[in-house]
């Protein structure tokens, strides 16, 4: 497709034609984009609810809002556990990740890992090798083996990683995790629901590497706690291997010197008879032989992005006395016959004595001087403030009003952290519905795509590749691959990110591709779509906006043919993109209906939510 996309750029006008779709959507004009800062209509406010508290609408929901009224649906959409959803349940059933727990994701598809020291063996395998470690073994011997199992795991590793990237060549499985959040995004009627999945995914982000890591992250910690308490949400995140590995936290421990004072007296340290200490201190030595000592990083994201705020009024003394308060927060077993992987609290690796943080005094308490931190953290007002902040960036503007941000933040203090009590205060202030933020947030690459789908009354045979793989490239050459946004700020939110030439190129030929019906196994109800066009009053296309995408339409036909000709690799991508009908992607477009289906998926307005 790339190739396809260089030689469009070259057809007359075109650069152009971007050009100004380009300025036109980071200017924020658009045909409803007026002066006057007065309340939007009954039928603006119907399309701007189902624009930020959904993925956009589908044919049908435009009267189901309009019966039912805007507070209705509101709080219909605030309960989703009220919110009956068989169609998504049963598209997604066939996922094997849907509806496991932590070990039963481990026990089905316990994946390599990128460091040697992660190695997820047995305790009989761990004491076996700290035998031959006491024994002597040749040093020689253990550092092939050890370099022999990083190079295997690797290896494995980055097969998967670049399968997710791409969403080709995907092993059952693999993948899975984005698939059912796009299907889940696209079919759920709990739609603020995944919109918020999506808003705490990046908010406390990681980089996916366990793939069973990320599945467990994802479905069992972010999307429970999505719409409850930000305690909670918070502390189910904190005591999460996968945050402890992202952030390194399972390294960060008391000096080593301490360390090894207390490995001489372990049996001070693990309760038990002498065998099951023995046991557990052999259990633990891989981790005793990395960590050396105070890791900083989860202690300062944790402020200044889970909670205060980069301006929250913290310092980087308080960092370090965080960080030092959860030293000891780790994975792996400590007891014999646990499962392996899971997040504990090792004593012998926590730095002991009071600490001080934010001016408060944190007694020397274990475990519990990490979870006094977390509640603190939870219900501090400079938390409230960065939390607000963010939502009403997601759901009104770029550039969040103070005033509604004040108005949500004395939510957030009034109702301890209630995300529902948050929500409904932005949902019901008169900014939400003023004007002046009408269309005036642009689509992420996944509210773009999902939201199109929507529009169009796409059904997707999922499976394992096929649409789903191309839908996760699509992202990907937007720039927004799923769960592999490498810093842990998360995706950003706002319009720079996302809009460029070539981005906004991409969209254009995904439009395309998605209104003729191009994409193998996603079928689309054009007339459907069409008429829900005309009831969000989209403009009617002029003659020229109809015969210069006709023209692109048709070039990018006869290139996807060239490219057939040319290209025989037999690659999956290949292989996919030959599947569907490139050489009837001009005739299929001279369908008025298609044609108009075309220009509005492509155009600022549809851009914008």
């Amino acid at each position: 497709m790339i190739r396809e996309f260089c030689r469009l750029r070259r057809l007359p006008g075109f650069s152009s034609i971007l050009f100004t779709l380009t300025a036109t959507v980071l200017l924020g004009i658009s045909p409803a984009d007026v002066a006057a800062q007065s309340q939007l209509t009954e039928s603006e406010q119907i399309i701007h609810v189902l624009n930020r508290l959904a993925y956009g609408p589908r044919p049908g929901d435009f009267e189901r809002v309009q019966a039912m009224g805007i507070p209705a649906y509101i709080e219909e959409q605030l309960s989703p556990e009220t919110i009956p959803d068989a169609v998504a349940d049963e598209i997604i059933a066939d996922f094997w990740i849907v509806g496991k727990n932590f070990s039963e994701l481990a026990d089905y598809d316990r994946p390599p890992v990128a460091r040697a020291e992660r190695q997820r063996q047995n305790v009989r395998e761990k004491a076996q090798r700290a035998d031959r470690r006491r024994a002597g073994a040749s040093s020689r011997y253990e550092a092939d083996e050890s370099n022999r199992l990083l190079a295997a795991r690797r290896s494995v590793l980055n097969s998967q990683i670049s399968a997710e990237v791409t969403g080709f060549d995907r092993a059952p499985g693999d993948g899975q995790l984005v698939d059912v959040r796009l299907l889940r995004a696209v079919y759920s009627e709990r739609q603020l629901l995944e919109v918020m999945v999506d808003f705490w995914v990046n908010h406390f982000n990681i980089l996916v590497g366990d793939l069973f890591l990320g599945t467990d992250f994802s479905q069992n910690v972010i999307r429970p706690n999505a719409l409850g308490n930000f305690e909670d949400l918070l502390i189910a995140t904190a005591t999460h291997p996968a945050m402890m590995y992202y952030l390194d936290n399972w390294l960060s421990s008391a000096p080593e010197a301490v360390v090894k004072d207390r490995l001489a007296a372990g049996h001070e340290v693990y309760p038990g008879s002498s065998e099951r200490r023995a046991l557990a201190m052999r259990t633990r030595q891989g981790y005793f032989d990395q960590a050396k000592n105070l890791n900083e990083n989860y202690g300062r994201e944790l402020m200044e992005l889970h909670t205060l705020g980069v301006n929250g009024g913290y310092t980087q003394e308080d960092v370090i006395q965080v960080a030092k308060s959860f030293t000891g927060w780790t994975v792996s077993s400590i007891e014999p016959g646990s499962p392996d992987g899971h997040f504990v609290f090792d004593p012998l690796i926590h730095a002991g004595g009071d600490k001080v943080v934010l001016g408060e005094t944190i007694s020397s308490g274990g475990m519990d001087e990490g979870m006094q931190i977390l509640k603190m953290l939870a219900h501090h007002p400079s938390t409230a403030h960065h939390i607000s902040t963010k939502l009403v960036r997601r759901f009104v503007s770029d550039d969040p009003p103070a005033e509604l941000v004040d108005a949500a933040s004395r939510a957030f203090n009034e109702s301890g952290g209630d995300i529902r009590e948050v929500l409904r205060a932005i949902f019901s202030s008169p900014e939400f519905y003023s004007r002046q933020y009408y269309l005036g947030k642009v689509k992420k690459p996944i509210e773009l795509v999902v939201s199109a789908l929507r529009t169009v009354g796409a059904e997707i045979e999922p499976g394992y590749g096929g649409p789903m793989a191309y839908l996760g490239q699509t992202l990907t050459q937007m720039g927004e691959p799923l769960y592999r946004h490498q810093a842990p700020d998360g995706f950003p939110d706002v319009a720079s990110a996302w809009i460029s030439t070539n981005t906004l190129f991409k969209r254009m030929d995904f439009a395309i591709v998605l209104s003729t019906g191009n994409i193998p196994d996603i079928t689309v109800d054009i007339d459907a779509a069409h008429a829900l066009f005309r009831q969000l009053e989209f403009p009617i296309p002029t003659p020229d906006q109809l015969l210069g995408v006709q023209s692109i339409a048709q070039q990018m036909s006869e290139n996807m043919m060239l490219n057939e000709s040319e290209d025989d690799s037999g690659s999956a991508q290949n292989n996919m993109m030959q599947e569907s009908k490139p050489s009837s992607i001009g005739q299929e477009i001279a369908d008025p209906n298609v044609l108009a289906t075309v220009i509005a998926l492509g155009s600022p307005r549809f851009q914008k939510r």
